[in-house]
């Protein structure tokens, strides 16, 4: 999926393809089946729901007025990204917490 995503995102920027609101798409659906994907391996049901957020956004691109494309990839970043990455850091630190109070 990484090699795809790079040969994917390297020959649009060779051909400098950045601009249309599909690749935006592309790059938000890459995501998401890249989280779709952890989620099935490992169960977890809060990156299945991450990956549905990051394929939701891609289909609604097609649907945003051209200028406003920001309005869905800003949150996609914030929630996708960072509310993410808050989330596992959180669960992470509380699961180390139990483990050294029961030890």
């Amino acid at each position: 999926m990484g090699v795809t995503a790079i040969l994917y995102f390297a020959g649009a920027m060779i051909a400098h393809k950045t601009w249309q609101i599909s690749f935006i798409a592309a790059m938000l659906m890459f995501v998401g089946m890249a989280h779709g994907t952890s989620a099935m391996i490992l169960r977890w049901w809060a990156q299945g729901l991450v990956a549905g957020v990051w394929l939701a956004g891609g289909v609604a691109m097609f649907f945003v007025p051209g200028d406003y494309w920001v309005a869905i990839f800003v949150p996609e970043m914030c929630f996708g990204m960072i509310g993410f990455g808050l989330y596992a850091m959180w669960l992470e630190r509380h699961d180390a917490g139990m483990v050294q109070t029961h030890a």
